[in-house]
């Protein structure tokens, strides 16, 4: 009996861009997560002038390939 195999034609499209996918959705979350900690840092610094509670940033990497991530 021949097995017939149903939508692997879409599985297989489904798992080439499973990387990209990932990596848009993981984006979001870098992104919350580097920002949260901006607050936290901030919030963290001594008071005198506000200079280094002004300055604390977020800067996201650039996505090359698959990689996504944040400086803060």
């Amino acid at each position: 009996m021949p097995v017939v195999w149903s939508g692997l034609r879409e599985l297989m499209e489904e798992i080439r861009t499973l990387p990209e996918t990932l990596t848009g959705e993981a984006a979001h979350l870098v992104d919350g997560a580097a920002n949260a900690a901006k607050v936290d840092i901030a919030a963290a610094y001594p008071w005198r002038t506000g200079d280094l509670r002004k300055k604390t940033t977020v800067v996201p990497l650039a996505k090359k390939g698959l990689i996504v991530g944040a400086v803060v």
